[in-house]
């Protein structure tokens, strides 16, 4: 026999017992775990040894293996030559010769590759460090599934036997029937314990079918292995660490060094994230260096680098650093980019600093082919865990802004010239802009908690003018293809920035704020006529049962002071446009005005109260009372007509919901234990909403309705009655539970074949067998094994049942089975879901009355409808069967006897990875030509998805939305009526990179005007980064 086991890990350890495959007590090599090779020389004298042919050595869970390993006791320097291969904490290094030092603890490795991929199961490292073959582990699995087996069985009969001698006691200790019983299963339970105890220590099969020279050989460095990493957890993985930076990565290069545990030099080296197959074809893209340094838990460094595409240099940088760290530090972020429609082809380049452990900043240099270059900056701070404060600023001074200024102003000045009603004039006066090129934007937030119980807020957007975020947004459809279908949703299309102070107070039951509010409208010519809210102090009272009563009670109180920059009193005509109109359409500033004339400055006091009383009947029946109380008091000092009479609001609001859930069901059982049920859910509803009336002043103001809904609140009466209902089918299975009843706990339960019984069995027989796996097993063979497992099954029955008659105070309970059933669903789906409602307003007319009236005589008036539309919507789901679902959603006009609206969804998950989706919705509106007729608007789109590979994606949406009211000339031709896109998505190409072509062509746009997309999505040292190029 060869070499068994030396001793520790050759780099770290030194003073580990030693072990060999023949005693070498003169020659201490205490730097070993394990090796191996066809020949073995040993040098007394420099106490060296040479290793040749196939030589292996197993350093921990590392394993090394090379033509020829020499170790130098002497100078303490290992050397690997010959197809040298180092695999440890799922990697795998090849080399031509790897040198190592085991005094400095330096390793060279020559003519290197490394491929690390720390998604690599710990069982698939095994199949070649320990020599697992997918034969052997599967023989291993079989083994344990046939082990769980025998002991369900196991359990299953000591059951039966405790129930059997629980019987005993109850009728007669004398029975025959029921002993010969209880010896019958004692005999069956000996000969399953002889079956598990055969399985249990089975020599692996394919194991030993190996040779004995390569089986022993597998067998001690496994042994080696186990031993070591249960003495030497500390030291494992430790050696040539790749695997710390995320994600896959393949290195190789000329030479690497390592000059300590944490940094590694490498020469004329070649790194990529990129995963290449056994074809040897070359990565997509990776960085070639001829000097690099890798820093473990930090950076990559290289110098004279080059950016290379399937090998072909592209571009070239002396010096480039990527972190592989999760430590925040200073320096470059990876550049991006996007396209803007009103910028052009923008480039952004971040710098981020770290101002010690609670604060950072990042510097950004943006450049955009239109409008040059803009510089941003923003910082963070975090002082304690839940506080928060971040300041971000952007500057720019804009090359085309002032231009188009001018131009816009010629076409406003045109089309005011044109014009001869005042307010349409206005409206084109706001639409003037700002005549600057020095353009900005500011965010800022803030969040300091105050003790326990409190906090400052604080968050405020500003901008230079009021396109500043429709300029400069980059989700526009060159970069999001669905927003060329679905439209823009980004914060350039938002109305109001938001600025915001406030400090707050946590009460057990209630939330007591004191804040400033202040709202920059982008629509409007002047800022200063954009109200501001402060103070404003809010009172909420948190829904609760106080004093233990019946009921939840509620409260919501404010006081706020609206006030105006610049002192004016009046908000511009222009400005109230969403809301109804007063009656003079002409502003004049220090003029009297009307007394439901547009208003801005004053203060403003709410409260409303509401009390929830849940009805309590029976388990059947879902219902509650409500009633809600809420005033409203303005005051304006200084502004006529308000001075002896200043405008209120106040209404009572009763409500009231009743429900009662219902369900039947239909079984359809079968003899194979299937069950097969149909249930319908049916809940009818009924609510009741009563507002007698609303008490308000003559003088009272509409234009806070486009901030508080309550100040356009209308006396009604509605009873809404509707339904809902669904069914569902399922199907059941019932199985015979795997695991039995437990009767006792399991700590007290020692389980089914425990070796103790088996060991006290051996002991009063005066038997020897091996405590090994190995003896265990040879005696399972032996004649004597019978009377073994037989006094064993009796010794185990006995305390099993001794130990639950005790537990179950010594009451003989009889089960029924050992087992017990379970149900499994096998499938389920609710094919169809209807719900249905429509209401009755029982004061329609003083509803239409009081809407007329507060929308003034320039609206046209609308009538009392005291039918509510009636609303209705299908779901239909054939999955699992069919993978097709769809909706459709209808509002039926009662009084106009019409659809006001229809809507249609359905989507398919086809075979094949195919998904189809199609969806229309058609409304009716009011002309804005002629209020005496309505028209319809249609929305219609639909999409195919493709996914024939788990790596290609195929993609086409299509949207158009038609709209009768559009100006006459309007062009639709050459498809400007619709929008779409298409885009072909090849996903994680060698793991490491989504490359996606997109087209789209947004809706007014000709198909000439279209616009391509390429956009990449790189994995690189386990980050991603998003990269998109528009050509036009």
């Amino acid at each position: 026999m060869k070499n068994k086991l030396l001793r520790i890990f050759f780099i770290f350890l030194f003073h580990l017992e030693a072990y060999s495959q023949q005693p070498i007590n003169n020659i201490q090599i205490p730097n070993l775990i394990y090796y191996d090779a066809n020949n073995i020389t040993l040098n007394k004298n420099e106490q060296n040894i040479i290793l040749d042919g196939d030589a292996t050595f197993l350093l921990g869970n590392s394993y090394l293996s090379a033509k020829k390993i020499i170790f130098q006791k002497n100078i303490n320097l290992l050397t690997a030559s010959g197809d040298v291969k180092l695999i440890n904490n799922k990697q795998k290094i090849t080399a031509s010769k790897i040198v190592i030092d085991v005094n400095t603890k330096q390793m060279r490795m020559d003519n290197v590759k490394i491929f690390s991929d720390p998604s690599l199961s710990d069982l698939k490292v095994s199949e070649e460090t320990l020599g697992f073959s997918k034969a052997e582990i599967a023989f291993d699995l079989a083994k344990n599934s046939r082990t769980k087996e025998l002991e369900n069985q196991l359990k299953s009969l000591r059951e039966e036997y405790l129930n059997l001698k629980n019987l005993q006691i109850i009728k007669n200790k004398n029975s025959h029937e029921i002993s010969n019983k209880i010896n019958e299963l004692t005999n069956k339970y000996s000969r399953l314990l002889a079956r598990l105890t055969r399985t249990q220590y089975q020599p692996n099969a394919i194991l030993a079918s190996l040779p004995e020279k390569v089986r022993n050989k597998l067998i001690e460095r496994r042994s080696a292995v186990e031993k070591f990493n249960k003495e030497n957890p500390e030291i494992v993985n430790q050696f040539a660490n790749f695997s710390v930076i995320k994600g896959y990565v393949k290195i190789a290069a000329a030479q690497i060094i390592q000059k300590d545990q944490e940094t590694y030099l490498l020469n004329d080296s070649i790194i990529t994230p990129c995963k290449c197959s056994d074809f040897n074809e070359p990565p997509i893209y990776g960085f070639s260096s001829q000097n690099t340094t890798v820093d473990v838990n930090d950076y990559i460094t290289m110098k004279d680098v080059t950016f290379d595409l399937f090998s072909i240099p592209i571009f070239y940088s002396p010096w480039l650093k990527f972190p592989i760290k999760e430590k925040r530090e200073t320096g470059f972020l990876i550049p991006s980019g996007y396209m803007s429609n009103n910028a052009g082809q923008a480039i952004s380049i971040p710098f981020f600093i770290t101002l010690g452990p609670h604060a950072d900043s990042t510097a950004t240099y943006e450049y955009f082919s239109e409008r040059g270059s803009q510089f941003s900056g923003d910082f963070r701070l975090r002082l304690e865990e839940n506080s928060t404060f971040k300041t971000e600023g952007k500057f720019i001074k804009d090359k085309i802004n002032k231009k188009n200024w001018e131009a816009n102003k010629n076409n406003i000045e045109s089309a005011i010239q044109q014009s001869t009603v005042p307010i349409t004039i206005e409206r084109y006066q706001s639409y003037r802009g700002t005549e600057t090129e020095n353009r900005w934007f500011s965010n800022n937030s803030i969040n300091i908690p105050i003790l326990q119980s409190g906090s400052l807020k604080a968050n405020g957007q500003f901008v230079s003018d009021n396109i500043y975020l429709s300029d400069f947004s980059d989700n526009n459809i060159n970069i999001n293809p669905l927003a060329s279908v679905y439209g823009d949703t980004s914060p350039a299309s938002r109305r109001f920035l938001n600025q915001e102070i406030d400090t707050e107070y946590y009460g057990d039951n209630f939330v007591l704020s004191v804040r400033g509010q202040g709202l920059q409208d982008l629509f409007a010519d002047d800022q200063s006529k954009t109200p501001i809210r402060l103070p404003r102090i809010e009172f909420n009272l948190l829904p609760d049962r106080y004093f233990n009563l019946p009921f939840t009670f509620s409260n919501e109180t404010s006081w706020e002071n609206v006030a105006r920059i610049n002192g004016s009193n009046f908000i511009s005509i222009a400005q109230n446009s969403s809301s109804p109109q007063g009656t003079s359409i002409v502003y004049i500033p220090g003029s009297q005005r009307g007394p439901n004339d547009p208003y801005a400055k004053g203060n403003r006091l709410n409260s409303f109260s509401t009390i929830l009383l849940p009805l309590k009947s029976n388990d059947y029946i879902n219902a509650n009372i409500s009633v809600k109380s809420s005033g409203t008091q303005y005051y304006f000092p200084n502004s006529y007509p308000y001075n002896a009479n200043q405008p209120y609001l106040g209404y009572i609001q009763y409500g009231s919901h009743f429900e009662v859930p219902m369900y039947g069901k239909l079984n359809n059982s079968s003899l194979n234990s299937q069950n097969i049920t149909v249930t319908q859910n049916f809940t009818p509803y009924i609510d009741f909403n009563y507002i007698p009336s609303v008490v308000k002043s003559d003088n009272f103001p509409n234009t806070y309705q486009l901030w508080y809904s309550d100040d356009s609140v209308l006396s009604n009466a509605t009873l809404t009655v509707g339904a809902k209902t669904s069914w569902t089918i399922q199907k059941e299975s019932f199985q015979l539970s795997k695991s039995p009843i437990l009767r006792l706990p399991s700590t007290q339960d020692l389980g089914v074949g425990n070796l103790k019984f088996f060991t006290e069995s051996i002991k009063e027989k005066n038997l020897k067998v091996a405590p090994d796996s190995k003896g265990i097993f040879q005696f399972t063979s032996e004649t004597e094994a019978t009377k073994i497992f037989d006094l064993w099954a009796k010794k185990e029955l006995n305390d099993y049942t001794e130990k639950v008659s005790s537990y179950e105070l010594k009451q003989n309970y009889i089960w029924p089975e050992g087992n017990f059933y379970e149900k499994e669903i096998l499938w389920s789906m609710t094919p169809l879901s209807l719900s249905i409602a429509t209401g009755y307003n029982l004061i329609a007319d003083k509803t239409a009355k009081e809407a007329n009236k507060n929308a003034g005589s320039g609206v046209a008036e609308i009538p009392a409808q005291k039918y509510t539309d009636i609303i209705t919507s299908g779901t239909l789901n054939l999955a699992p069967f069919i993978p097709i679902d769809g909706t459709v959603t209808t509002a039926y006009s009662q009084y106009y006897d019409r659809v006001n609206s229809l809507s249609l969804s359905t989507n398919a998950n086809l075979p094949f990875g195919l998904k189809l989706s199609y969806a229309n919705a058609q409304q009716y509106v009011l002309d804005p030509n002629n209020t005496q007729r309505f028209i319809r608007k249609t929305q219609e789109s639909y999409g195919v998805t493709y996914l024939p590979f788990n790596w290609l994606k195929l993609n086409y949406e299509w949207a158009q939305n038609t709209d009768p009211s559009a100006p006459q000339g309007t062009d639709f031709s050459a498809g400007r009526g619709y929008a779409s896109t298409q885009n072909i998505s090849f996903l994680n190409l060698q793991d490491c990179l989504d490359l996606i072509f997109a087209r789209n062509k947004p809706a007014g746009e000709p198909e000439s005007n279209a616009t391509y997309v390429v956009s990449l999505n790189l994995k690189l040292f386990g980050f991603e980064k998003k990269l998109d190029k528009t050509n036009w």
